[in-house]
């Protein structure tokens, strides 16, 4: 069994029920006094023009008396007024069977005449029953269908309308990094054997190669240290973590297509702080500083961040000097 939608059973013949806009109102009862509260109301038009004057007109129905019957200022120039006025009412025995009708118009600035925008309604029985206000933002319905009935919006409409609206607007896709300026660009595919792809990931927007396995296939396609990553599988990752990147990585399967900028010449700014940055396996592992046995002191030493302080370079310089000089000595 097929249950019928919401404008179905208001509407089963299929006319247009609903109006552009919705109105936020509070109505309840408080010893014998029928209170209306005009708080708002959302993307209201009007055939006439594109900026609407509108008021709010407040009754009772059907045969309201006159003393039963008031209107807000108008607003102009909005299609989403803010009213904040309310009203009250004195209910007599007879009143207890009718409903109050809240209608919105929009009133030309030049003729006065009125134009019936929408409505809604709410049966002062179902108020003395519950004894409980009615209050939030409703759908504004057309004359016929709001002199009877109200709809309200509920949290799963306003879900369906974020995701309907989020849906129907084209995908953004970040521009890459300006950061990244020259180079050579270049897209490789590494295979993941039994310890992993083979490199490790450091820095953050963009993402650069830490370390690189001689004996990995990265090495042997050509993946270097200080490579710049700016996609991978596809994806524009020149403006993330490190941390994200290798979950990306990880989660390729057999293997990754990587594109990344290669640098010929190195670019020295600001020396780096003294504490070496995190490393990332392809695998999601952090490591720790790769030692080098074999390195070079006349050099200096390259830290995860890719450079040394010149009098840490001067220390391990002097230190090969003398023992260098030792060795000789005895």
């Amino acid at each position: 069994m097929v249950l019928p939608t919401v404008e179905e059973y208001l509407n089963p013949k299929g006319r247009d029920i609903f109006i552009k806009g919705q109105l936020k109102v509070e109505v309840y009862l408080n010893t014998g006094l029928l209170t209306v509260y005009a708080v708002k109301a959302r993307h209201i038009g009007s055939k006439r023009c594109t900026l609407v004057n509108s008021f709010v007109f407040i009754s009772l129905i059907p045969d309201g008396k006159e003393s039963c019957k008031c209107r807000t200022e108008v607003i102009p120039n909005s299609s989403n007024p803010v009213y904040d006025e309310k009203f009250s009412f004195e209910l007599t025995d007879e009143d207890h069977h009718k409903r109050v009708m809240i209608s919105i118009w929009h009133q030309d600035p030049v003729t006065r005449s009125n134009e019936f925008i929408g409505c809604t309604s709410f049966g002062i029985a179902r108020l003395r029953k519950t004894m409980t206000a009615v209050k939030g933002w409703y759908y504004l319905l057309n004359e016929t269908v709001g002199r009877k009935k109200h709809l309200q919006i509920t949290i799963r409409d306003k879900l369906m309308s974020t995701i309907n609206r989020r849906a129907s607007l084209p995908p953004v896709i970040p521009a890459i990094n300006m950061d990244i300026m020259g180079g050579e660009q270049l897209k490789l595919t590494v295979r993941r054997d039994k310890r992993g792809f083979g490199f490790t990931l450091v820095e953050s927007c963009p993402v650069t190669v830490g370390r690189v396995d001689r004996d990995s296939h990265a090495a042997e396609i050509g993946l270097r240290e200080d490579d710049v990553i700016i996609q991978v599988n596809g994806l524009n990752v020149s403006r993330s973590t490190s941390t994200s990147v290798a979950k990306l990585v990880k989660n390729s399967g057999s293997k990754v297509s990587l594109e990344i900028i290669r640098h010929t010449s190195v670019f020295v700014g600001s020396l780096p702080s003294e504490r070496s940055p995190k490393r990332y396996h392809c695998d999601g592992e952090k490591s720790g500083h790769v030692s080098r046995p074999n390195a070079d002191l006349t050099k200096p030493l390259l830290r995860d961040s890719g450079y040394m302080s010149p009098n840490r370079v001067k220390f391990f310089t002097r230190f090969k000097s003398s023992s260098r000089l030792s060795l000789n000595m005895f």
